[in-house]
């Protein structure tokens, strides 16, 4: 009679038990990276869709000021009663407020001579980067990250990037746009 020794068997596979807790683990995994893409993915699309709306504005801005300059009777009003500001903007006519994509106060104000500062409010921090990039174009000469002043002619990519870590609050972060008044 031959017995068998059940301890010096060599085991050739997972065990079920085994399989089913390196499945649920993988799934796990998997789930909060398509979480974490998808999020970026959601902060691209809405930095995208604010730069086309400021784009529109400021292009119904310059078209609207081509003849006379910019003066500080600008202000978000003057822009939603004239309707210079892009029509995808959310605003508040009695109360004279506009929203951005992101549900923060946009605040435009002229300054004799033809310049003009818009402040974003409530910029999710890791839309501000794109943002801030993609509105070089827009005639800005600089921007302001919560304290963080940058210029735009010297600007570096890892400077935006530094300033929107900084400047983040609860995730959000304020910027101002500022365009020179014309000497």
């Amino acid at each position: 009679m031959k017995h068998t020794n059940l301890t010096n068997r060599i085991q050739k596979g997972f065990t079920l038990i085994e399989a089913l807790v390196g499945l649920a683990l993988f799934s796990i995994i998997v789930v909060v990276i398509s979480s974490l893409m998808n999020d970026a993915k959601d902060s691209l699309l809405l930095s995208q869709k604010e730069v086309l709306q400021m784009q529109g504005t400021m292009s119904k801005m310059n078209e609207r000021y081509q003849e006379e300059p910019v003066t500080s009777s600008v202000n978000n009003r003057l822009v939603i009663d004239n309707r210079i500001i892009a029509p995808a903007y959310k605003i508040d006519k009695t109360g004279g407020k506009i929203y951005n994509t992101f549900g923060g106060a946009v605040t435009i104000v002229g300054v004799n001579g033809n310049g003009l500062t818009w402040e974003s409010k409530l910029v999710p921090v890791k839309a501000c980067d794109k943002l801030v990039s993609d509105t070089s174009g827009l005639g800005f000469e600089t921007v302001t990250i919560g304290t963080t002043k940058l210029v735009y002619s010297t600007l570096k990519t890892s400077d935006i990037s530094t300033a929107c870590t900084a400047a983040a609050k609860d995730d959000v972060v304020t910027i101002l746009w500022t365009r020179a008044a014309s000497t």
